[in-house]
């Protein structure tokens, strides 16, 4: 009996823990939900590569206030972008790289700027020319609703290019988007379905000064649903008890 009600005690500090872990992480990511914002590469010679968020100083709108210098940059972890509801559109005709017959709904964050939405683009503004000569960011993983599918694509006059796609299995060989030093580019980020959706981005960028990559996963949280983590996050969060730091930014040199 007495080792039974020691257990019963420690399952309820653990599920305690559990719950207060849930209330941090939760509380912790940051929801951006207009304006203007990149998903960026950065590099220093101390840092590497590393693989951020950027968002425009009173421009893009966090937790409903305009961003500010102290939250300019932010890691994958730290922020996740909402996909609203405003988003929503019917396809008119059938979207085979999204899966989308016609008029199924489909959430689309636009490579144009619309009032009221995030305007999410992909850069390397930060790096220069003297460092690197290509760089770009590949889909490496994607965990979604079910049924639910991701693409990234861009429309000029009538041609689509089809830059990631999810409907077809992930391939980074494929799946990746080259991007200019020192540029800055947008495209169509679509979702077929409500729902959380993770998406493990790698960034890499090789020149003169080496050949690096840096890894992070990317939130889009799409119609009115809550952001929460991932089961396997919460875990290590109990395992580590609520103690483990994660890294901003992690330098990874490839041979």
């Amino acid at each position: 009996m007495y080792m039974f009600s020691r257990f019963s005690w420690f399952c309820t500090v653990c599920f305690g823990a559990f719950l207060g872990c849930l209330s941090s992480a939760s509380a912790e990511m940051i929801e951006y939900t207009n304006g203007h914002a990149d998903i960026g590469l950065g590099y220093t010679p101390l840092d590497g590569l590393f693989l951020h968020y950027h968002f425009g100083v009173g421009s893009a709108i966090l937790d409903g206030i305009p961003a500010t210098a102290a939250n300019e940059e932010l890691s994958p972890s730290e922020a996740y972008v909402r996909v609203a509801d405003s988003t929503k559109v019917f396809v008119p005709s059938s979207v085979p790289f999204l899966s989308l017959n016609a008029n199924d709904p489909a959430w689309i964050l636009s490579q144009s700027n619309v009032s009221g939405q995030p305007f999410l683009g992909i850069a390397a503004e930060e790096l220069l020319s003297t460092d690197f000569t290509l760089a770009g960011f590949r889909l490496t993983g994607f965990r979604g609703p079910v049924d639910g599918q991701f693409a990234l694509f861009g429309q000029s006059g009538f041609t689509t290019n089809i830059f990631m796609q999810t409907n077809n299995g992930i391939n980074p060989t494929q799946d990746f988007y080259n991007i200019g030093i020192g540029s800055h580019d947008h495209a169509n980020f679509g979702f077929t379905k409500e729902g959380v959706y993770d998406l493990d981005i790698q960034g890499f960028a090789s020149g003169p000064a080496g050949s690096f990559t840096d890894s992070g996963t990317f939130r889009f949280v799409v119609g009115s649903l809550t952001a929460v983590p991932e089961p396997s996050s919460l875990a290590l969060l109990i395992a580590g008890s609520c103690t483990a730091v994660l890294s901003r930014r992690r330098l990874r040199s490839v041979v």
